[in-house]
């Protein structure tokens, strides 16, 4: 850092490496959170700690601007890689692919310690970007009727002409066909169901399963009465 003319050294931490961003940002606010504290007037801002000046910035079109140099990239290499392993990279990439961390690392001449299976990662366990992916159901789907699809949407932030907030979907998974029934309340799933296995029967179809999230508006016993009436699984 450049402060009056002369050269001070110091370390930052904590950094985060965003490429896309094109110049490098400071926070006041994360200094001041470890124990730094700032005096600044129209034209300067300087960082101090424990009396002594740490970093000064000159303000220009309305920014704080430092003059900072940054160490010779292969001693910043050679620190990063005594200090950090190849979660450290794993995260302050973004989360990437732990091979394509390893191989950018490699190619910018960079050694870390740690390899493909030695931690998990916390974040991307419960972002499930390693999960498995689902089964497919063994059911054969082989003309229409043979599964539904429904779900409820709503409250709408705007009631119809009508005072209706609700929506209730029946899409057939064969046909990709959806039909759309507008409901004041979701007690009215039950009457649009029926109303629903009433047209299918009437087009020469019979619904022979229905699919749902399980919400309280189709786990009760109407609904339950109702699909063993029309003798259909939920």
């Amino acid at each position: 850092m450049i402060i009056d003319g002369k050269t001070k050294k110091g370390f930052l931490e904590d950094v985060w490496f965003v490429p896309q961003v094109g110049k490098n940002l400071f926070s006041m606010t994360s200094s001041l959170d470890k124990g730094y504290y700032s005096v600044l007037n129209s034209e300067r801002c300087a960082l101090y700690k424990d009396s002594a000046i740490f970093a000064q910035s000159k303000r220009t079109n309305g920014l704080f601007i430092m003059d900072m140099r940054v160490v010779t990239p292969a001693c910043a290499e050679s620190n990063i890689a005594t200090e950090h392993d190849l979660q450290v990279w794993h995260e302050r990439l973004g989360h990437q692919n732990k091979r394509h961390v390893l191989s950018f690392l490699k190619q910018n001449g960079i050694d870390v310690s740690g390899d493909l299976k030695s931690e998990l990662c916390d974040a991307c366990i419960t972002g499930k970007m390693h999960r498995l992916s689902f089964g497919k159901r063994k059911e054969n789907i082989t003309s229409p009727g043979d599964r539904i699809n429904a779900d409820v949407c709503g409250p709408m932030p705007e009631k119809s002409p009508k005072g209706s907030r609700y929506f209730v979907c029946f899409k057939d998974e064969f046909t990709k066909y959806r039909s759309v029934f507008i409901l004041k309340e979701k007690s009215e799933v039950k009457e649009k169901l029926k109303q629903f296995l009433a047209e299918v029967k009437t087009l020469g179809h019979t619904v022979k399963e229905l699919l749902t999230d399980n919400g309280t508006e189709f786990v009760n016993q109407d609904i339950q009465r109702l699909t063993q009436e029309y003798g259909l699984r939920h």
